[in-house]
C-alpha cells in the first residue's frame, strides 16, 4: 500500500559498518536501489519507483565487483566497484 525511505525488501550484512540493502524506496530520488553502507556509500539506483498495489519483481547481483539491479527482468543499473562484504564466514542476512 505505500513505500516507504530506507525500508528494506532484502538485507544482508557483515557488521554495522558492512552491509547491503536492496529498498523498494531509497534515498536517491525516492528509486528503488541497492545500496551499501561503509565509510563511503554505493548507490545503485534504478532512476525509477515500483509502484504499489502490483506485484514488481526485484533482482540484483554481483560479479567481481560488477552490481546488476534488474525490475521486472530488465536491467536498471549496472554499475563497478560494488564491495564484497560476504567473503567470509560472518556474514548474515
Amino acid at each position: 500500500e505505500e513505500l516507504t525511505t530506507y525500508t528494506t525488501a532484502f538485507f544482508g550484512a557483515k557488521d554495522g559498518d558492512h552491509w547491503v540493502s536492496l529498498v523498494p524506496r531509497g534515498a536517491v530520488a525516492n528509486n528503488t536501489m541497492v545500496w551499501s553502507g561503509s565509510t563511503s556509500w554505493y548507490d545503485g539506483a534504478t532512476g525509477l519507483t515500483i509502484p504499489t498495489g502490483e506485484w514488481s519483481h526485484l533482482v540484483f547481483s554481483v560479479e567481481n565487483g560488477t552490481l546488476t539491479v534488474y525490475v521486472n527482468g530488465v536491467q536498471k543499473f549496472k554499475g563497478a566497484n560494488f564491495p564484497d562484504w560476504f567473503t567470509g564466514t560472518k556474514a548474515s542476512f
